[in-house]
């Protein structure tokens, strides 16, 4: 294989970001959690911080899993709404109920969306046949994972959200609101949300060219 093709280039990326070259459900997990956690203050300095996170993570795995075995024949934004509200709910009850004699850290559903919607992004962009055809269905309806970012560029589109930063966002239906108004701006294009963000994501890397690149949508352009 030429070592600069595409194939090669793929590998490189993943075996840097995701620590493996064929990266699967553990890796995007592990990894969307790093991009949620420097938020989630507090958990690293408790003894039993990493137990919690790795069960948490099994958590989550398995409402992956439960989603790809969902019926996918009716209205594909109620169920995946209905499933991410349940996804959401169980990660928060999770971390409720552990560190229930440490009140002063806690998950909020803007750090739960984060680390579930992540974990989509990367199955979408790096999953792999497998992994892509479970999840195929409920990709054109995935909700996009709030950030600062998105939520200047949601602000240029007249999508209103809650004005506390999004890790602090603690209102599931005022969150689900937001996601059906990028909905609605993402179907007048028509494109999928999350093919949305990847257009909001490169016009602000034209505007703003010094700005980080991401490796979901680095990944993209291999």
């Amino acid at each position: 294989m030429d070592s600069t093709s595409p194939e090669r280039q793929r590998d490189f990326l993943s075996q840097c970001y995701f620590d493996t070259e064929k990266p699967d459900i553990d890796s995007f997990l592990s990894r969307a959690y790093l991009d949620m956690c420097r938020t989630f203050r507090g958990i690293a300095a408790l003894d039993t911080g990493r137990e919690i996170t790795d069960n948490a993570r099994g958590l989550l795995k398995n409402h992956f899993q439960c989603l790809q075995k969902r019926d996918a024949s009716g209205n594909l934004f109620d169920t995946f709404d209905g499933w991410h509200r349940d996804t959401v709910s169980a990660l928060k009850a999770h971390y409720e109920d552990t560190l229930k004699d440490h009140p002063d850290v806690c998950m909020t559903v803007g750090q739960a969306q984060k680390w579930i919607n992540m974990t989509m992004k990367y199955c979408w962009v790096c999953g792999g046949t497998d992994l892509q055809q479970k999840l195929l269905p409920w990709f054109a309806v995935a909700h996009i994972p709030v950030d600062s970012i998105v939520l200047d560029i949601a602000k240029q589109h007249d999508i209103t959200y809650p004005q506390a930063p999004w890790s602090k966002w603690n209102d599931y239906d005022q969150y689900l609101v937001f996601q059906q108004d990028v909905r609605t701006v993402a179907t007048g294009q028509p494109v999928s949300p999350l093919e949305l963000e990847y257009i909001w994501w490169s016009n602000n890397r034209q505007q703003a060219p010094g700005a980080r690149v991401h490796v979901a949508w680095f990944a993209k352009t291999i």
